[in-house]
């Protein structure tokens, strides 16, 4: 029994291994793109979630999503698990006009392309 907790064990940590490596990105590049909203996407004024697509990131390494505009400030963090797809919980706006943000790592060695949104009535 001790035999087969240990393989469970070793076939666990070869998979957590496998799913944070380079080598599933494309050209073996590191990436975090926002996926959603969109560049230039209208959000109504309250909360909204951002979408994010990260590959190659260290399990366990944070990414946050940074404000650029209209203050710069940190906006949100999530930690990278090893699934390519994260989520922000729900953000807030910041009344109506455009939020321009940034998805990094903590390093600020890896980013996303910014985006900028526009808050207000569709």
């Amino acid at each position: 029994m001790l035999s087969g907790m240990r393989a469970l064990l070793l076939a666990s940590l070869l998979f957590a291994a496998a799913c944070g490596g380079t080598e599933t990105c494309a050209d073996g590049v590191p990436s975090l793109r926002i996926t959603s909203p969109d560049e230039g996407d209208t959000v109504s004024p309250g909360r909204f979630r951002v979408d994010i697509e990260a590959c190659g990131l260290e399990l366990g390494e944070n990414v946050r999503l940074l404000l650029l505009a209209p203050v710069e400030a940190n906006y949100a963090f999530v930690r990278y698990m090893g699934e390519p797809e994260l989520s922000t919980e729900e953000v807030p706006t910041l009344g109506t006009g455009d939020m321009r943000f940034v998805v990094t790592n903590m390093a600020d060695d890896l980013r996303s392309e910014e985006i900028t949104i526009h808050i207000g009535v569709e």
